[in-house]
């Protein structure tokens, strides 16, 4: 973004310097319209792909919980086993 600096300085020069001609206006106005409407549609781009790059990241952080409930599951699962294991073992000594 730094080299959009000395060209908006060297427009404003150029400007000043033709000032009595009101071709050069016009020439301004065509420009700074078209690079108004460059960089509006660069910022909207860039609005839109960080939208979708969160998404996406959102979706990834969602399965990975998804995937961690899961390993959890698994495991209170195992440990459940081994309590009714133990339990039975308990009783079948009573």
């Amino acid at each position: 973004m730094l080299f959009v600096i000395p060209f908006f300085v060297f427009l404003i020069l150029f400007a000043i310097y033709f000032s009595s001609h009101e071709s050069v206006f016009k020439f301004l106005d065509i420009l700074f319209f078209t690079l108004g409407i460059v960089f509006g549609i660069f910022s909207l781009t860039s609005f839109v792909v960080g939208i979708v790059i969160s998404t996406i990241k959102l979706r990834k952080y969602n399965y990975a919980d998804d995937y961690i409930d899961e390993e959890v599951k698994m495991i209170y699962e195992h440990q459940l086993k081994q309590v009714i294991k133990e339990i039975k073992n308990s009783e079948s000594k009573k």
